[in-house]
């Protein structure tokens, strides 16, 4: 039987490879796409509250195993400097996040099992702390730090402005970004200044792998209680370490 710390690596670790976080170098950005970019990242940064609803596409090569979520309906809830709730739910599971800085917690619904992991000041601490001990990183995180325009033009060789199209219903400037592991497009509304649709073309022995999230709508002033925030494990729920 398998040991119980071991569940988490099977139940938890999520597509490590697809975060844009990690890099330090700047490549070649072009003024009309650092405009764009900085826009959006002013416009997330700057909102203290918001609420996501997002759909998640992506090729199941780049599942890590069977437990984990593919395609899936992402619900977010985010209070800055600290706090973030996440539901991620598809192929008849859930995966819970909750991320405050007195403590943070991911949680399936299908096994019931969850795991605590310590709280930290501000998301961009329990981000990191996610990626380097649990090796989880957190659906959007790219969207959620505090600087996204530092995110996404780090580790980027070059960044280019493709030109304006349609995204569901909203017209939007289309940026292409490349890194030595991954090619990245994004869609931000021209009218919002916030993103609608972003894809993520992975480099693998396979061939290329694809993620697409759509983001059906942005609420940047919604009301949440501090409670939505909060991790109450469910009768018949089991808690368990994780192992790295």
């Amino acid at each position: 039987m398998m040991k119980k710390n071991n569940y988490f690596n099977l139940l938890f670790s999520s597509l490590a490879a697809i975060s844009l976080t990690s890099c330090a170098t700047v490549g070649d950005v072009d003024s009309k796409s650092e405009a764009v970019l900085r826009k959006m990242s002013d416009t997330l940064t700057s909102a203290k509250q918001m609420k996501i609803t997002a759909t998640r596409k992506l090729d199941k090569r780049l599942l890590d195993n069977e437990n984990m979520i593919g395609n899936a309906e992402i619900e977010a809830y985010v209070a800055r400097p600290d706090r973030l709730k996440i539901k991620l739910r598809g192929g008849g599971n859930e995966r819970h996040f909750y991320i405050a800085k007195r403590g943070s917690t991911i949680y399936s619904t299908n096994s019931k099992f969850y795991a605590h992991f310590a709280g930290q000041s501000t998301l961009d601490k329990s981000f990191d702390v996610a990626a380097s001990k649990l090796g989880v990183n957190i659906p959007a995180q790219d969207f959620l730090s505090s600087n996204p325009y530092r995110d996404f033009t780090q580790g980027s060789t070059v960044i280019a402005y493709v030109g304006s199209t349609t995204v569901r219903g909203q017209s939007c400037d289309h940026l292409s970004g490349k890194r030595a592991d991954l090619e990245w497009d994004l869609w931000i509304s021209k009218s919002s200044h916030l993103p609608r649709r972003y894809t993520i073309t992975v480099k693998g022995k396979s061939g290329k792998n694809h993620l697409q999230v759509d983001f059906k709508k942005w609420d940047l002033s919604p009301s949440i209680s501090k409670s939505a925030f909060t991790f109450s494990a469910p009768k018949g729920a089991q808690e368990i370490e994780f192992s790295r």
